[in-house]
Parts: C-alpha cells; sequence; structure tokens
C-alpha cells in the first residue's frame, strides 16, 4: 500500500505542476487571441487606409498565414480562399487574424478541459475517478471536431477512433476502482 501511495503522490505532484503550465498557456492562448481578434477587426475597418499604405506590397497568402493553421483541405483553406477573392490586402489579413483568433480560442477551450483534468488528478487518490474520466471525454471530443475541421474527415475520424478506444480503457478503470472502493 505504501508504494501506491508513493505513486498518487507522485501523480499529484505532476498534476499540480502540469495545472500551473497549462493554466499560463490558456492564459497566453486567450490574450493573443483577443489581440488577434481585436487586430483583425481593426484591419478590416481601417482596410481603405492600410491599402493606401501597402501600395506596391504584395504578400504571399503563405507569408500571412503561420504555417501552423494552414492545413491542406481543412477549415484554413475557406480562409486562404476568401484571401484570394479579397480586393483589399489589410481587409485579407484582418480575416486571417480573425481565423487565427478562433483557433487560438479553440486552442485554450480544449486546454481549460485539461488543465480540469489535472486539477481532478491533484485532488484525488486515484485517476480514475467520474470528474476525470468526465473531463478526458470533453477533450478527446473537442480534439476530434478540431481534427475533423482543421484536417479533414479521414484524420478526425481515425484519431477520434482512437480516442474512444482509449476513454473506454479509462471508463473501464472507473469501474474497476469502483468495485475495489465498494470492497473496502
Amino acid at each position: 500500500m505504501n508504494g501506491s501511495n508513493a505513486k498518487i503522490q507522485k501523480i499529484r505532484k505532476i498534476s499540480s505542476e502540469a495545472l500551473i503550465f497549462f493554466s499560463v498557456i490558456q492564459i497566453l492562448l486567450i490574450v493573443y487571441a483577443v489581440g488577434a481578434f481585436l487586430v483583425g477587426c481593426f484591419m478590416i475597418w481601417m482596410g481603405d487606409y492600410f491599402d493606401q499604405k501597402l501600395v506596391g506590397v504584395n504578400w504571399s497568402v503563405e507569408q500571412q498565414i503561420p504555417a501552423a493553421i494552414c492545413f491542406e483541405g481543412g477549415l484554413m483553406s475557406g480562409i486562404v480562399d476568401l484571401k484570394r477573392n479579397t480586393e483589399s490586402q489589410a481587409a485579407g489579413f484582418g480575416v486571417n487574424l480573425l481565423a487565427l483568433a478562433v483557433v487560438m480560442a479553440a486552442f485554450a477551450v480544449v486546454l481549460h478541459f485539461v488543465a480540469k483534468i489535472f486539477k481532478a488528478l491533484k485532488e484525488s487518490d486515484s485517476p480514475f475517478r467520474p470528474a476525470v474520466i468526465k473531463n478526458i471525454k470533453i477533450v478527446f471530443v473537442l480534439i476530434s471536431i478540431f481534427l475533423v475541421l482543421q484536417s479533414g474527415f479521414l484524420v478526425g475520424a481515425l484519431v477520434a477512433v482512437s480516442l474512444w478506444g482509449i476513454f473506454m480503457i479509462f471508463e473501464y478503470g472507473c469501474v474497476l476502482q469502483k468495485q475495489f472502493d465498494e470492497t473496502l
């Protein structure tokens, strides 16, 4: 039993550190998302002014959209097409910033639930508790939806099925933990 307590203490310590890390990253994502949203709106609103200042400058779409969010065939391909069909370079850049803000906000939501998992682990005697399992399910669903939107249906479906299998293992561990707790 003593070895079990040492492992639980180690899980609590790692969970506490992970909770701090993910909370900081979540705050940074929110700040960047709000900044990108505000600057994007400003660029669209003041598009004519910026276009006059950008006369002669021809940025390619790849220079405006960060590579981390520019996936083939996913959500960003629609944004790239919108940019190509936009007369105003500033408005196109603003649309790209709005899309980036949405992606960052989505990451922040996922990290919120990841932080809730680590908070529950920090406060629990076992990782197989309903609060942990519920948040794992939410994170897995959000990741699957995000991948379907970003990378296409096939990749999203493959990851979703894999994550569902992992979730089922955790759910079974929760049932076993409940049975173990009832026998004591």
